[in-house]
């Protein structure tokens, strides 16, 4: 009798951080050329505290 084989998709996924302020100006290109799935999230530069006063984006 032939063995069943795992039919189950192997698969590795990254996290990744990246800050505008650290990051060369072309950093979406670089990801793109690497042709791997990535997403950006907003950058959220309005957020204030509670006192009034900006977070840092």
């Amino acid at each position: 009798m032939a063995e069943k084989k795992d039919k189950r998709i192997k698969g590795r996924y990254w996290t990744m951080i990246v800050y505008p302020e650290s990051a060369p100006e072309n950093w979406r290109n670089i990801l793109d050329n690497t042709h791997l799935e990535w997403v950006e999230s907003p950058l959220h530069d309005s957020d204030v505290n509670a006192d009034g006063s900006k977070k840092k984006p």
